[in-house]
């Protein structure tokens, strides 16, 4: 068992109006949240993963084995993105980020771009793009144009490296691969300033992974030591010292961050994964939460996704007995 703090907020949470004393320990919400199950179409495998400021909602939905890129519009309009297609990312641009048909792929509304490259992960509002090409982790200009970063930790049996995320700064975030003679692979988190050299991101276990990246430089992402484990620890690195987020005891993993430093993700109750809020570093489950709103059988899986004024959460929800997946967004505040 991993060494973590404990979670200061109970299953009973309750959702205080902003002008309401907060009670010690308790997250306080400026309105009631609003949950919303997003169109899933003919899907039974559908993920919500990533929000912009107005609300335009991005992910993934599978039919049948192919994986199929959404958009899901603030009007309830949805836009299907084409058959081997995942959008990932999206920026207040509306640029949003992923892979189709052909590899690392930019849609705007103007059109569609393909980028020469492996895989992109995210993006900024500038329209920078983070990721990879054939294990380098790279960088895209809005027009396209890509520049290798080689932004690894210069670690004897570094295999790989890819970019998963980057802030208005310039400011990169990702993971080395490194292979140790006995061939064990662990991964380990970094970032990367612009004009600067790279420096790992510390984690209290053997390695661990980096998600998101917001304005200030703060980042969310787990550590672990088993990439197979679920007893994670979801952390918060700030100015690079890692702060391990509070659970239940069980694991956790943090997934996105907003402005104010405020991160989604999951963590474990009972062995069963539920969406997670860290605000102002205090933990609200969200699936005990919003019980009232969840449809019965259904369980707030995980979020993936926050907007940056950490208004709009988004992530999965799984029913029980079937195992269907479904998309969801929350007005929190």
């Amino acid at each position: 068992m991993l060494p973590r703090p404990t979670a200061a907020l109970t299953a009973t949470a309750v959702f205080l109006m902003a002008a309401s004393p907060a009670m010690a320990g308790e997250a306080v919400a400026a309105r009631a949240p609003t949950l919303t199950i997003l169109p899933s179409g003919d899907s039974s495998d559908v993920l919500a993963l990533a929000v912009d400021d107005t609300g335009v909602v991005v992910g993934r939905s599978i039919r049948g084995r192919t994986t199929h890129g959404v958009i899901w519009l603030p009007d309830g309009r949805v836009k299907d993105l084409g058959a081997a297609t995942t959008a990932l990312a999206i920026n207040d641009r509306h640029e949003v980020v992923g892979h189709g048909p052909g590899g690392p792929t930019i849609w705007r509304r103007t059109g569609v771009q393909a980028l020469h490259g492996t895989e992109a992960l995210g993006n900024n509002d500038v329209g920078l793009v983070a990721g990879s090409d054939d294990c380098v982790a790279a960088q895209w200009q809005r027009s396209g144009t890509e520049t290798l970063l080689f932004a690894g930790l210069g670690r004897p049996g570094e295999v790989c490296d890819v970019a998963t995320g980057v802030n208005r700064a310039g400011t990169f975030i990702g993971a080395a691969t490194v292979r140790s003679p006995d061939a064990t692979i662990v991964h380990l988190p970094w970032l990367k300033p612009a004009g600067q050299a790279t420096v790992a991101l510390p984690c209290p276990t053997s390695q661990g992974v980096a998600h998101a990246i917001n304005g200030a430089g703060q980042v969310a992402g787990a550590c672990y030591d088993d990439f197979e484990d679920p007893d994670r620890l979801a952390v918060r690195w700030t100015d690079g010292q890692a702060d391990i987020l509070p659970d239940r005891g069980e694991g956790s993993h943090a997934e996105a961050i907003d402005e104010a430093g405020d991160v989604v993700g999951r963590v474990l109750v009972g062995g069963q994964r539920h969406a997670a809020l860290w605000q102002d570093g205090v933990l609200v489950d969200l699936q005990q939460a919003l019980a009232a709103q969840v449809p019965a059988g259904w369980t707030l899986a995980d979020a993936h996704g926050i907007n940056h004024q950490g208004s709009i959460i988004v992530g999965e929800m799984v029913q029980a007995q079937t195992g269907i997946r479904a998309a969801w967004s929350l007005a929190w505040r």
